[in-house]
């Protein structure tokens, strides 16, 4: 199921702990792709996936996996100078 904004919900019976957790799902040049779970209700969290740089960039939240790698790949390609145009 997904949301309004395209995020997709997860029910689950877990507790904060065991709900917040996320893993790498990309890495190049300084770039890298999290897929985040984040706490939504009670019951249910929400899969959001992040695009940070290494340094500290962030270049924004996804919906899906693919627009993430898409937006990674592309920062990836760029000069760390280039990049930070695009931090959020």
């Amino acid at each position: 199921m997904r949301d309004s904004r395209g995020y997709e919900v997860v029910a689950h019976n877990k507790t904060f702990e065991q709900v917040n957790t996320g893993k790498e799902i990309f890495r190049k040049n300084g770039v890298y792709v999290m897929d985040s779970h984040i706490p939504n209700t009670t019951n249910s969290y929400l899969i959001v996936f992040f695009v940070s740089g290494s340094n500290g960039d962030e270049y924004g939240q996804f919906p899906t996996k693919a627009k993430a790698l898409s937006k990674a790949r592309k920062m990836a390609s760029l000069s760390l100078n280039e990049r930070r145009k695009f931090d959020e």
